[in-house]
């Protein structure tokens, strides 16, 4: 019974953390776009600064251990006190009236608590649809529940019922938990494929110059996609040509970036975007260079992109090359006239091409992620 009841109370608990943090994450990915823009307000600024990194699974494990231990700890005290007062004999009715209270809880807690978190805060993932079906299948499962145990007679008795018998009342919660577990789990592997670019078709897509204008040259080339649908002036199909296109276009890049919200990596799209903005500039400042930097790179970034520790690296050591990043905050300032110097000379050197390495990464991150919903959603408008 102990066993039943901790594993119940972690999946309920899951539940309710998996709510949480869909509500959290869609949230934080909404506010990307204002922050990289500059246009968030100041106290939601602070807010965003101090939350965008605060949703980790490990956040969890205090509030679920506080709980476990005060549940475990009343349980036991009961039992205990039943113990001494009747016996040291099995009371078939107390397992009941816990799995009756955890119930309950799940009804007039979880439930209200889940949906209201989720309901509003769609994702690529399948999270929502999943957490809104167990709440679904989980409500009618217990109300079997209650009727099993409530009405029917257990075996126990002088005269027990056939379908208390024939089926116990806990194989209600056994249906609702391996519910969620097929959910949670089995339905994800199923729902979106995954795309595999080969370090061959990399080179071969990337070696093209980045487009300076919004639009290109519509292809009228059939075979590399059956069913090609269109937007402005490109092709939209799953290739690296198409993805650059898009990102050139105001209104796709727009659109890219609300599936990546929904995908939790909007900082891909706003970084490829801001590269792409000071590539097409004829001069870089510096100051330009270091914000894209701080503000996407570092691992305290606000906006920090998915790139390999290498990349990570090659990146650093060239903006120490370039002797751009000062040690300390008193480098670099008005009361360092030599240094002020020396930064200016060589002012020149500064090239967006040292973020080429993290571009192509982050490229290729888009592309296997949420560019295959962007053209699903082009050629099948009406599914």
């Amino acid at each position: 019974m102990w066993g039943t009841m901790i594993g119940y109370y972690t999946w309920m608990f899951g539940l309710c953390w998996s709510s949480y943090r869909l509500y959290h994450l869609i949230r934080i990915n909404r506010m990307k776009k204002s922050y990289a823009q500059r246009s968030l307000q100041h106290e939601w600024e602070a807010w965003f600064i101090r939350h965008c990194h605060a949703v980790d699974a490990r956040h969890g494990l205090l509030p679920y251990c506080i709980i476990l231990i005060v549940g475990v700890t009343t349980v036991a005290m009961v039992e205990v006190v039943t113990m001494i007062r009747d016996g040291a004999h099995c009371i078939y009715s107390w397992g009941s009236y816990v799995m009756v209270v955890l119930d309950v809880v799940f009804v007039i807690v979880v439930v209200p608590f889940s949906v209201w978190h989720v309901f509003k805060y769609k994702d690529l993932h399948g999270i929502r649809a999943s957490i809104l079906t167990q709440c679904i299948i989980g409500v009618p499962c217990i109300i079997m529940y209650f009727v099993w145990t409530a009405a029917l007679e257990p075996p126990n008795t002088e005269h027990p019922s056939m379908p208390r018998v024939m089926f116990a009342p806990g194989n209600w919660i056994l249906i609702m938990t391996t519910t969620g577990h097929i959910m949670y789990i089995v339905v994800p592997l199923f729902r979106r494929p995954h795309y595999y670019v080969s370090a061959r078709q990399r080179s071969l897509s990337l070696s093209r110059p980045i487009a300076t204008t919004n639009t290109t040259t519509l292809s009228h080339d059939t075979g590399a996609n059956t069913n090609p649908s269109t937007t402005g002036h490109y092709r939209v199909e799953l290739s690296a040509e198409s993805l650059r296109n898009a990102l050139n276009d105001p209104e796709s890049a727009d659109a890219l970036l609300q599936l990546a919200t929904k995908d939790f990596s909007a900082e891909n799209v706003l970084f490829y975007m801001e590269y792409l903005r000071l590539a097409k500039k004829d001069t870089l400042q510096w100051s330009e260079c270091l914000e894209l930097y701080k503000t996407y790179i570092p691992d305290t970034a606000p906006l920090q992109i998915n790139i390999t520790g290498k990349t990570r690296k090659e990146l650093e050591a060239a903006m120490s090359n370039l002797n751009k990043v000062p040690s300390n905050p008193c480098e670099g300032s008005s009361s360092n006239p030599y240094k002020n110097q020396q930064l200016q000379q060589r002012q020149e050197l500064v090239s967006i091409s040292i973020f080429d390495g993290c571009s192509e990464e982050v490229f290729w991150n888009i592309f296997t992620s949420v560019f295959p919903k962007f053209v699903q959603d082009h050629q099948n408008p009406f599914p």
